[in-house]
C-alpha cells in the first residue's frame, strides 16, 4: 500500500496565484504545505526563452510580462523578491493598417489617425463604456436592474449595435481580442464591464502610460516564479492530480496520476477554471461549479518576440506599437506589436496573434508564421524587419494544463448564474487563479491578489469586500509606481486636439451622434 504524506494544505497549480499561496502559507503562516504542478515546469501562464540577440543572449517572457502602477500586490511581491521594473518603451510614432498594406496610418497616443466621423464614434464608445463600467458594483454584480439584459448580450452585438462605422467597429474589435483572447461573440456584455471595472477601466487596460503595460522586469517576469519557488520546501512537477476526496472529519486526501496520495486540512486549487472539471471529487462539485467551467472559455493567443542588431524603429522615430485589422488569413497573422527591447538594451519586437487569427494560424508552422510576420513587420517598420537575429513564438492553446491564454471569460448568462461558484469554497477547497481575482482579473496581479484571498480563507482573516480589501492593503509611498485606484477620465483634450482643425464637420457629425440611441444606461 503506497504511503500516505501529510500536511496542513496542498496547493494544486504551480503558477503565480499557486506559488504565492504556497509561499504565504510557509513563510507567513508557519504552515506545512505541498505544491503539486501538472507540466514538468512552474510558472503556468508565465514563462520565459533566451534568445540569441546583439548582446548574445538574452531573456524573454514569452507569457505574462507586464505591470501596471494601480497592480499593488505585485509591486510589492517584485519587491520582496528584489526585481526591479523598468519603462515599457512607447515614444515615438505608431502604425495601424487597416484590412491592406496601402491603408497605414500613422499616429501618436490611445487613439489612431482616423477620419472626423470615426473619431467622434471612437470617443462615444469610450465614454460609453466608461459610464456603464462606473455603474458597476464589484461587490454585487448581479444585482444591478439591468444586469440579466447585459448578460444576455454579447460584446458583438452591442459593439455592432452602437458602431456605425466598420473601421471603427474593426479597431474596437482588435483591441478586445488583444485583451481577452477571444472573439466578440464569446463574451457577455456585463462580464466585459465587469473585467474592464476590475482593471480600472477599458482604457486603462489598452493603454502604457498609467496603464496595464507601463511597466516590465528587469530580467524577466518568469523570475519571479522561479525565487517563488525557490523559497518553497515540498514542490512536485510532472504529477497531475486525479482525485481529491474530503470528508467533514477526516479532511482531504488528494491523490495524483502517478498513484501518491497527499492528506491535508485544506486545499488551494489554483489552475484555469476551465480545468477544474478534470479532476474527480468526492463528494461531486456543486452543479453551478461544474456549469462555471464550461461556460468560461479560454483566450488563444500566440506570443512572438523577434530580436535585432539595432533599434531601427527607434531611430526613425517610432515606438515600435503596431496594430492590424481584417479578416484571418486576409492581411498577415499580426494583431499588435510592442517595442520588447530588453533591460540589457538588446534591441527586439514582442508581439501577439490574437483571437479567431490565432486559430487560423495555429494550423500553420512556425517557419510559416515567422516568414508572414516577418513580411508584416516590414511593411509597418520597415525592410530591417526581415533581417533579424533570431525568432520564437509560443502558442499557449497547445500548452498542456493551460490550454490557452491569457484568461477564461465568461459567455453570455455565465455571469448571473454561476458567477457566485467563482470564489466560493467547496468544504475545504478553496480557488485561487487569476480569473477568481476580486481587482486585476487575468494579469499577474490578479493572480497575486486571489492567492491573497485564499489562504485569508484558509486562515480565518479575509476582508467581507473588495473596497474593505482595498483600504486593508499597506503600500509603497513611492509616487514612481503608486498612484489611486481609479478609472482614468474621458480623454476629452485628445477629442479637442483633433476635433479644431475640422470643426465644421464635427458640427455635422455631433448632430448625427446625438441621435444616436442611448438604449443602455
Amino acid at each position: 500500500m503506497a504511503s500516505v504524506e501529510k500536511f496542513d494544505t496542498v496547493v494544486i497549480g504551480g503558477g503565480i496565484a499557486g506559488l504565492y499561496a504556497a509561499y504565504l502559507l510557509q513563510e507567513k503562516k508557519d504552515k506545512k504545505v505541498i505544491l503539486l504542478e501538472a507540466k514538468d515546469r512552474i510558472g503556468g501562464r508565465m514563462d520565459s526563452a533566451v534568445l540569441k540577440c546583439a548582446g548574445g543572449t538574452d531573456t524573454w517572457d514569452v507569457g505574462g510580462q507586464w505591470v501596471g502602477r494601480t497592480q499593488y500586490n505585485l509591486i510589492e511581491v517584485l519587491k520582496e523578491f528584489g526585481l526591479e521594473m523598468y519603462d515599457q518603451y512607447s515614444s515615438g510614432i505608431k502604425k495601424l493598417m487597416i484590412h491592406d498594406p496601402t491603408n497605414i496610418r500613422s499616429y501618436s497616443g490611445l487613439i489612431p489617425t482616423l477620419g472626423p466621423l470615426e473619431l467622434l464614434e471612437i470617443h462615444y464608445m469610450m465614454n460609453k463604456v466608461s459610464k456603464m463600467c462606473k455603474k458597476i458594483d464589484l461587490d454585487n454584480i448581479t444585482t444591478d436592474p439591468n444586469a440579466m439584459e447585459l448578460d444576455s448580450m454579447t460584446l458583438h452585438s452591442f459593439v455592432t449595435e452602437k458602431c456605425r462605422n466598420e473601421a471603427t467597429r474593426e479597431i474596437f474589435e482588435v483591441a478586445i481580442r488583444m485583451v481577452f483572447g477571444v472573439d466578440l461573440s464569446q463574451i457577455s456584455m456585463l462580464y466585459f464591464l465587469y473585467y474592464c471595472k476590475q482593471g480600472g477601466g477599458f482604457e486603462t487596460l489598452l493603454d502604457i502610460k498609467n496603464g496595464a503595460q507601463e511597466y516590465r522586469v528587469k530580467g524577466s517576469a518568469y523570475q519571479l516564479c522561479e525565487k517563488i519557488a525557490g523559497r518553497l520546501r515540498h514542490v512536485v512537477l510532472g504529477d497531475p492530480v486525479q482525485s481529491i476526496k474530503q470528508t467533514e472529519l477526516d479532511g482531504v486526501t488528494v491523490i495524483t496520476k502517478q498513484g501518491k496520495t497527499y492528506h491535508c486540512d485544506n486545499v488551494i486549487a489554483a489552475i484555469p477554471p476551465h480545468l477544474v472539471n478534470h479532476i474527480d471529487f468526492s463528494p461531486q462539485l456543486p452543479y453551478d461549479r461544474i456549469k462555471l467551467g464550461e461556460e468560461m472559455p479560454v483566450g488563444h493567443l500566440i506570443k512572438f518576440i523577434v530580436t535585432y542588431k539595432t533599434a531601427f524603429w527607434k531611430e526613425k522615430g517610432m515606438s515600435g506599437e503596431t496594430t492590424v485589422t481584417g479578416a484571418p488569413g486576409s492581411i498577415g497573422p499580426i494583431s499588435c506589436t510592442f517595442d520588447g527591447t530588453s533591460s540589457n538594451g538588446n534591441p527586439a519586437i514582442v508581439g501577439f496573434i490574437c483571437a479567431d487569427h490565432a486559430i487560423y494560424w495555429t494550423r500553420k508552422t512556425m517557419v510559416e508564421r515567422r516568414e508572414a510576420i516577418l513580411q508584416s513587420l516590414a511593411t509597418m517598420l520597415g525592410e530591417e524587419c526581415l533581417d533579424p537575429i533570431e525568432y520564437i513564438d509560443k502558442d499557449w492553446a497547445k500548452e498542456s494544463y493551460n490550454g490557452g491564454c491569457p484568461v477564461g471569460v465568461m459567455r453570455p448568462r455565465g455571469l448571473m448564474y454561476f458567477h457566485h461558484a467563482l470564489r466560493q469554497p467547496f468544504g475545504r477547497v478553496h480557488w485561487a487563479g487569476t480569473e477568481t481575482a476580486r481587482l486585476w482579473c487575468g494579469y499577474i496581479e490578479g493572480g497575486i491578489e486571489s492567492a491573497i484571498r485564499a489562504v485569508s480563507e484558509i486562515t480565518e482573516q479575509k476582508p467581507s469586500s473588495v473596497h474593505e480589501w482595498k483600504e486593508s492593503r499597506v503600500f509603497s509611498n513611492d509616487s514612481k509606481y503608486i498612484s489611486t485606484f481609479q478609472s482614468k477620465s474621458s480623454y476629452l483634450w485628445r477629442f479637442v486636439t483633433f476635433m479644431m482643425p475640422i470643426t465644421a464637420v464635427c458640427v455635422l457629425g455631433w448632430y448625427v451622434y446625438k441621435h444616436m440611441d442611448e438604449a443602455y444606461f
